[in-house]
């Protein structure tokens, strides 16, 4: 039994054709940061809501601590969520904001001052102590709103894009302190963002959810490394998919035949994948011979698009290896950064050219050509 399970949930809106949540599962361990990422709409805040007991689910149960929190009123939970949206009482200074939920549960005058005092030196504004909510950054109220959210002491802490509204250098601080907060409190956080930069910054596991459905959950290493799917792979950034065969645990397609290291068996229609940083130039004659079609420079990295083995591929470069469009180069892939996936509801892949009549080149292990 994990530390809060989510079995089964299903929730819909009235008026809604279709459930915005759709029978999910999830699995967290005391002391995690899971992310659950996605687009806008997908159901990220719903869940959200339903740990918090702000909603109630149509199907399913929720599980803390082995126990079924369903029946119990949101504020008996030990649950606290912070918005995108700080929601301070303007009225009230930052300390009293801060020791909000102390006060309400009744906290001795000495215990409420020191507990507020320590929020203050965690999120780094003693000096604003005394301040009206309304004087503040939007980083010091997102600041104040986490400490609100911690200084109860809860099972399990909800944000729901708390950062999507500082700008760069704010986003990072609180990245920061986010983690420096579970780091020193072992604090069970479920972060929702659309950011994938940030699910990866800040995740032990990130749940990746389309549709109201989780399609896939793993730590952030593996969406880089083996996507279940190409609508997984395209959310993380793998630009080029091909056509091929898959025959056992080998796939062969234009480029040659890839023994892909814990690739499931299959027999039949795959999608090879490579990411655009897979490419490395070699010299020439070594490799596959590629002409560049496009050029765009990204500040320290170039990406192209090249056309090889009558095939479309992107592939991003350093800043020090510039080609101009119609240049020849030839290169060779890192075999770490292919992957092989099912296509979801495409029936082709959009790299392809023509290359049915195309005889594949035969890879080593290291994706080198063996012969022609």
């Amino acid at each position: 039994m994990s530390y809060l399970d989510l079995k089964g949930l299903r929730m819909s809106y009235e008026g809604a054709t279709k459930p915005c949540l759709d029978g999910i599962d999830l699995s967290i361990e005391k002391g995690e940061i899971v992310v659950i990422l996605g687009p806008s709409g997908c159901g990220k805040t719903t869940t959200l809501k339903l740990i918090a007991g702000l909603l109630d689910p149509i199907e399913g149960d929720i599980l803390l601590e082995g126990r079924s929190i369903l029946t119990i009123p949101s504020e008996k939970r030990g649950v606290s969520m912070v918005f995108q949206k700080p929601l301070l009482f303007p009225h009230m200074t930052v300390a009293e904001n801060i020791g909000f939920g102390l006060r309400m549960k009744g906290v001795p005058k000495e215990l409420f001052e020191r507990k507020v005092d320590e929020m203050l030196e965690l999120v780094k504004l003693q000096g604003l102590r005394n301040r009206r909510a309304t004087q503040l950054s939007g980083g010091q109220e997102q600041r104040v709103s986490l400490a609100r959210a911690l200084v109860i002491e809860p099972k399990l802490i909800l944000l729901d894009e708390p950062l999507s509204a500082l700008d760069a250098e704010l986003r990072l601080e609180m990245r920061e302190l986010i983690l420096q907060i579970r780091e020193k409190y072992n604090t069970t956080i479920v972060f929702v963002t659309h950011d994938q930069q940030e699910a990866v910054m800040l995740a032990d596991k990130i749940a990746l959810m389309i549709k109201g459905k989780i399609i896939q959950y793993d730590r952030a290493t593996t969406f880089y490394t083996r996507p279940r799917t190409r609508r997984v792979a395209e959310f993380f950034g793998w630009t080029n998919f091909i056509p091929a065969t898959q025959r056992g645990k080998t796939v062969v397609c234009p480029f040659g035949e890839f023994a892909l290291e814990g690739l499931e068996e299959h027999n039949g229609p795959i999608c090879l994948t490579i990411r655009p940083e897979a490419a490395v130039v070699s010299p020439k004659g070594e490799g596959y011979r590629a002409i560049v079609r496009s050029v765009m420079h990204m500040g320290t990295r170039i990406d192209y698009e090249v056309e090889s083995m009558d095939t479309k591929l992107g592939i991003s470069l350093h800043s020090n290896q510039e080609y101009a469009k119609g240049d020849e180069i030839f290169f060779k892939f890192v075999p770490s950064r292919i992957w092989a996936v099912k296509c979801d509801d495409k029936s082709v892949c959009d790299n392809r050219v023509v290359w049915e009549n195309t005889s594949p080149l035969q890879l080593a292990s290291d994706g080198t050509k063996l012969q022609d």
